[in-house]
């Protein structure tokens, strides 16, 4: 039997991380107008959790910056 890295990226955590980064960002704006609620800090945390490596510090970045895009594009105030 062949054990994987735990650190091996393969395209099933790829799509797992692409699903947790839109649903990050979705949540986060629709979340904008609430004050101190983050979904960011929870979904790193279940990425880091599911996915590890280097998922634990993409996944949450990538919210961040997908989603300020969208927010600032559409002139969003929070």
């Amino acid at each position: 039997m062949v054990r994987k890295k735990a650190n091996t990226i393969t395209p099933d955590k790829i799509q797992k991380a692409l699903i947790l980064i839109v649903v990050g960002v979705l949540i986060r704006i629709a979340l904008t107008g609430y004050a101190n609620i983050e979904p960011v800090l929870a979904i790193a945390m279940i990425g880091g959790m599911m996915l590890g490596g280097v998922f634990a510090f993409f996944i949450p970045l990538a919210i961040m910056v997908f989603s300020d895009m969208v927010i600032y594009a559409l002139g969003i105030e929070g």
